[in-house]
């Protein structure tokens, strides 16, 4: 069986740009493709179709050149981004008068047209290394930014601004742009940062802290305005604060106070069984552990007509089949061992689900598709379609991508319909629609 060369996007080197100019992302194109299973959302593959790449799904990776301020050259590569790429598409939240309207891009950047960068995502070869220009968490940032300009052997005024161009023909769409400094266009928030790295050279602001606004700081811009009101939100590149309080149900508006949630499992007498769980907020590093936490992102789901809506999933283990789950504690002294996924579902695929729990909101009502043996899921069915005011065949299969860069392990995957879960260890989940 014919299996395309694979690797993962920041492994990718001069030489890979040499034997190929074009490189597209498995994952959201080869979903017919026997070797699909085998990637997830950084894996990328050569293009060998018809130069220039201009298909309507996946994005191509394109060679291209770095001019810095000095003049000098260096070689890299980005990704080319539709011309329409700022189109609203993306149902989620409401307007005034409680009506739902769809959101682009930039719009759910805060309305900053610059977070196109973040689409185009370039990244410049220096010697055998690659650099892309998104800030990291706090411990990566320093050093990020001084690996970088030592290697270089440059100051940030020789650097900044840098503008690339991506080889022309090779690909339709945007492929050029201006690179001001590191940047970070957290999710759901205007408060952006362009730093072109002089502050962490001089080991001002080291602890890689925003500038407060209007301080006139070196190398530091930073947005002020806010989207849809939100709370303090530091989006990808820092420690979440605990800016919020512990929830007993997310809604969409959670995910504006904090983009990352942690799952805790809460004994109370006074509830039946199972025992309740309670979310917070998590204030620990990024991208988070998904094998060592319960965590909860914000998530796109694409229906089978193209609509989008906002929701939430869960970010699963690689190894999510075979790993047993955690003791249930039901009181003080009564506990149920756990057992893994492939042990409860007789080894059946379709099981991801339970551990994804996938939740789409339609308005104020998010609509979860793992079902207990107590739920009616015939019911459910006829509630998410009024809801949506779509027949069957225009929503299913559901598609759903959580925001990369915020917890490791299987962030995306396809909603089939309402999945049944049965009594019996054993038994694969039913799927209702």
């Amino acid at each position: 069986m014919f299996r395309p060369e694979m690797k993962r996007e920041c492994d990718l080197a001069v030489a890979d740009f040499v034997r190929c100019p074009v490189w597209i992302g498995v994952h959201n194109f080869d979903v017919d493709q026997p070797w699909y299973e085998e990637a997830d959302e950084e894996t990328v593959r050569p293009w060998t179709g018809k130069i220039p790449f201009n298909e309507r799904r996946g994005s191509a990776i394109i060679t291209a050149q770095f001019k810095l301020a000095d003049g000098s050259v260096y070689a890299g590569y980005c990704h080319a981004v539709p011309a329409n790429w700022d189109a609203p598409e993306i149902t989620a939240g409401r307007n005034r008068g409680n009506q739902q309207r769809a959101l682009s891009w930039s719009e759910m950047h805060g309305g900053n047209p610059s977070s196109l960068i973040l689409l185009q995502n370039p990244v410049l070869f220096v010697a055998d290394r690659s650099f892309d220009f998104q800030l990291r968490t706090r411990e990566l940032r320093e050093r990020q930014v001084q690996d970088f300009f030592a290697l270089l052997q440059k100051k940030p005024s020789d650097v900044f601004p840098i503008q690339f161009n991506g080889t022309d023909g090779l690909a339709s769409g945007i492929i050029s742009s201006t690179i001001e400094g590191f940047f970070s266009f957290p999710l759901w928030s205007a408060e952006y940062e362009i730093n072109t790295g002089e502050s962490y050279l001089n080991n001002s602001c080291g602890d890689g802290t925003l500038q407060p606004k209007n301080t006139g700081a070196a190398g530091v811009a930073s947005g002020e305005d806010k989207f849809l009101e939100p709370t303090k939100h530091q989006g990808h590149d820092d420690v979440i604060p605990a800016c919020a309080a512990e929830r007993e149900e997310l809604k969409f508006e959670d995910f504006q106070s904090a983009s990352v949630w942690m799952r805790t499992q809460v004994v109370n007498q006074a509830k039946p069984f199972p025992p309740q769980f309670r979310f917070k907020p998590w204030t620990g590093t990024l991208p988070g552990d998904s094998t060592a936490e319960y965590l909860i992102l914000p998530a796109i789901f694409c229906l089978k007509d193209g609509s989008k809506f906002s929701g939430f999933a869960r970010a699963v283990p690689q190894n999510w089949a075979d790993t047993r789950a955690s003791a249930t504690r039901i009181s003080a002294t009564n506990v149920i061992q756990g057992i893994t996924p492939r042990e409860r579902f007789g080894g059946s695929m379709l099981a991801i689900m339970f551990e994804h729990h996938p939740c789409l909101f339609v308005g104020d009502k998010g609509f979860r598709f793992w079902c207990s043996p107590r739920v009616d899921s015939e019911e459910m069915c006829q509630s998410l379609y009024g809801a949506l005011k779509r027949a069957p065949d225009q929503v299913f299969p559901i598609k759903f991508n959580c925001t990369p860069g915020l917890a490791t392990g299987i962030i995306s995957g396809e909603i089939l319909g309402f999945y049944e879960m049965q009594w019996t260890n054993g038994k694969p989940p039913k799927i209702v629609k």
